[in-house]
């Protein structure tokens, strides 16, 4: 059974390539998967849905192109750490990136 599950998302393609088994790819191959904000919110999204579909029992995660992921998007870091060291308070920081 090979169908595609209703997971829409800019940096990410969800399917389902076998009964029970979901394949989850970093879909930013001219970035090398690097990890943006976006993306981040992307995966947490996802792995939140998936958590509670009853079709998914293995979840396979890859990255599109010839690398998984190159890892944190620095252009992407450098907004956030402009954000922070506006701020001493370690709270505030904090409350800055889980809004972000």
């Amino acid at each position: 059974m090979t169908t595609e599950p209703t997971y829409n998302f800019r940096f990410l393609k969800v399917s389902q390539p076998a009964d029970f088994v979901y394949s989850v790819e970093l879909n930013r191959p001219a970035k090398m998967n690097a990890m943006n904000t976006e993306l981040w919110e992307e995966l947490g999204s996802c792995f939140d849905r998936i958590s509670t579909d009853s079709s998914c029992r293995v979840i396979m995660l890859s990255g599109a192109g010839k690398v998984f992921s190159a890892g944190i998007d620095l252009n992407s870091l450098s907004q956030t750490a402009g954000d922070l060291a506006a701020d001493a308070d370690i709270a505030r920081k904090c409350n800055i990136i889980y809004h972000k």
